[in-house]
């Protein structure tokens, strides 16, 4: 009786998580891995709390970091204090996407972290997540004040990645930036 019951137990675990395996890939995986240089897609999210988060504040900064992260994803978590590093820097506004979360649950998490994203939303159907072309969580994306997509770093960032790669990336944009704006300014007073 009792190898019964263990066998029956067995293959009801089996078929629920070859279901729901089944389910969780339907249309979650992206097409294309994101690309630079492309303008961002703008889909729907939901306020953490009342915040607001429309993506067009992005243009009000040079350089903006979009973050795509999930309460229960340990890569993520692990990465919260780095994060805050990040934001002392004071290099760029972070706009966290929590990806198929919730309230609830991100309360908890920056119950234990502190939440170190400057605006904050939800990805509840992970539309975001696929319109960007995110295949893997925590996801780095840094956008210019044109909304255009400049660098993408998949995975857990170390302090050292961060002054490393993100920072010098994000002072080359502003510079290209400023250089640009400068130029136009000069042709401007030219003419």
């Amino acid at each position: 009786m009792k190898d019964w019951l263990n066998t029956l137990v067995f293959g009801i675990a089996l078929v629920l998580i070859w279901t729901s395996f089944q389910n969780s890939n339907r249309g979650s995986v992206p097409k294309e891995p994101i690309k630079q240089q492309t303008v961002i897609p703008q889909p729907k999210l939901y306020p953490y709390h009342d915040e607001v988060f429309e993506w067009r504040q992005i243009k009000d900064f040079d350089v903006s970091i979009v973050k795509f992260y999930a309460s229960w994803c340990g890569f993520c978590r692990r990465e919260l204090p780095v994060l805050k590093t990040l934001k002392n820097m004071n290099v760029a506004p972070m706009f966290g996407i929590a990806v198929g979360d919730s309230e609830k649950n991100l309360d908890k998490l920056f119950t234990r972290f502190e939440n170190p994203y400057d605006y904050n939303a939800i990805d509840k159907n992970k539309s975001a997540m696929r319109a960007f072309g995110v295949r893997g969580l925590p996801s780095t994306i840094i956008v210019d004040r044109n909304m255009k997509i400049r660098f993408v770093y998949t995975g857990a960032m170390s302090e050292n990645d961060i002054r490393r790669k993100i920072v010098p990336v994000i002072n080359d944009i502003k510079k290209e930036l400023n250089e640009s704006t400068n130029a136009n300014t000069e042709e401007d007073t030219t003419k």
